[in-house]
């Protein structure tokens, strides 16, 4: 909900920016916000998928270079990426599967 101010204090998950804005519910009618710094859009906390939901769907996802859906998906974040990460850091991307 909008005014749930301990929400809206958490900082941006990828960027670390604190106090993400409140972003209207998308179509799945949850609660969003957005970073200021890097437009990263997320859930409220509490409407995360548990554990165990997140294993069971991302089971389901087919992730291959091949797919356009996926590329579509995953450009922003890796745009992000090397915006804000140092060349000089490393990093594991984990859960890739055996697709780069």
């Amino acid at each position: 909900v909008h005014g749930d101010t301990s929400a809206e204090l958490l900082p941006c998950p990828l960027c670390h920016a604190p106090a993400p804005q409140y972003a209207p519910p998308y179509k799945d009618k949850k609660h969003y916000f957005q970073c200021g710094r890097c437009a990263l859009r997320f859930l409220r906390p509490d409407q995360r998928l548990a554990p165990a939901e997140e294993i069971a769907r991302y089971k389901l996802h087919q992730t291959t270079v091949e797919d356009a859906g996926y590329k579509k998906f995953v450009t922003p974040l890796l745009e992000c990426i090397q915006r804000e990460v140092p060349l000089t850091h490393r990093g594991l991307d984990y859960g890739a599967r055996h697709h780069p």
